[in-house]
């Protein structure tokens, strides 16, 4: 679902103030990305810790959030898989 936050159309300087103030603020948060207490935080609120998930051919438990932040998802076998981006469905899949 879609939405916006004007009746009609910006001006084109109102919506690059717009831009430029979203950039500045994310600029600050990206700057600080790297330190470990964002680190810690993201991890603590990983929810889907220990539950099965399918991402695209992958099917297992996610086992945490590795260095890089990605989704790390261990399969039966034990390889473990991380995932960069994607979709994750809870449960298994099943593929004909």
């Amino acid at each position: 679902v879609a939405g916006s936050v004007f009746s009609a159309l910006p001006s084109p300087k109102i919506a690059a103030n717009l831009l430029a103030c979203f950039f500045n603020e994310f600029y600050e948060y990206y700057q600080r990305l790297d330190a470990k207490e964002y680190g810690d935080e993201y991890r603590n609120r990983n929810w889907l810790l220990g539950k099965t998930v399918t991402a695209g051919a992958v099917t297992g438990e996610v086992t945490g959030i590795d260095e890089e932040f990605r989704l790390v998802i261990t399969d039966e076998s034990g390889e473990q898989h991380p995932i960069f981006a994607g979709e994750v469905t809870l449960g298994t899949k099943n593929f004909v």
